[in-house]
């Protein structure tokens, strides 16, 4: 997870789509169990993924994309 987040901080598109395809259902159902809007829950992941890749450079290291993900999208 270390070098895929390190790799997405740096640009690589290809680490960037890895992981949305990766977290990106597991990150719908854990919305859903707070709010059961569908379509605000899909708004809210693409707004999240946007500001993931607009503010990469600035992001902190993570070990755990999981767990990170899961705050972001919390906050």
């Amino acid at each position: 997870d270390a070098l895929l987040w390190q790799a997405f901080r740096q640009g690589d598109k290809a680490a960037y789509e890895k992981i949305y395809r990766t977290y990106a259902k597991e990150l719908y159902e854990y919305a859903y169990r707070f709010q059961v809007d569908k379509q605000l829950i899909h708004d809210c992941l693409q707004d999240l993924f946007v500001e993931l890749w607009l503010k990469r450079e600035r992001l902190a290291e993570t070990t755990s994309i999981g767990f990170y993900l899961m705050k972001a999208l919390r906050n």
